[in-house]
């Protein structure tokens, strides 16, 4: 980032594993560089403290979407911010969730017994297929230890946003 403007971030996390926050956490050495220049109003694996604003100018978006509830808090979050970066292959594709073979309510019930568990969820979506997507860090450039590139592919949109 060229400029000293402090960005308003927050991590929303829905269907997913937080895999995709704890590889970014994993790579602290080289966000050092930045984080100065970053204000996290939210960020559940960082902190359970939420500062809580009306606009951000950076919201980083982990995990598929497959609760109503979660469409309603995405379409929330979009209103809110600048700039939403989907993160990781749940966020851009529905991920490994969305794989489920044949009938998904059978699927629940095997996994999780009988309950109406399958009444309050769908199919797990991309989050592209309910808001825009500004920028997007694709899931599998972040597996594996810290590849000196991930860091950088955050901070495209803050050097947007330092453009104007």
């Amino acid at each position: 980032m060229t400029g000293t403007a402090t960005i308003t971030t927050a991590y929303a996390r829905f269907t997913s594993c937080s895999g995709c926050q704890l590889m970014l956490l994993n790579c602290e050495d080289s966000l050092l560089a930045f984080a100065h220049q970053i204000s996290l109003q939210s960020f559940p694996l960082v902190s359970s403290a939420i500062t809580g604003c009306d606009r951000v100018d950076l919201a980083l978006v982990e995990g598929a979407i497959s609760k109503p509830e979660e469409v309603a808090r995405l379409m929330e979050l979009r209103r809110q911010a600048s700039f939403l970066v989907a993160v990781g292959s749940c966020a851009l594709t529905g991920g490994v969730n969305s794989l489920v073979p044949g009938e998904r309510a059978q699927a629940i019930r095997d996994v999780y017994g009988e309950t109406p568990a399958e009444l309050l969820s769908f199919t797990p979506q991309p989050v592209g297929r309910f808001v825009t997507v500004d920028f997007a860090v694709p899931g599998n450039e972040q597996c594996g230890a810290c590849p000196e590139n991930v860091p950088d592919k955050y901070r495209a949109p803050c050097d947007r946003h330092d453009q104007g």
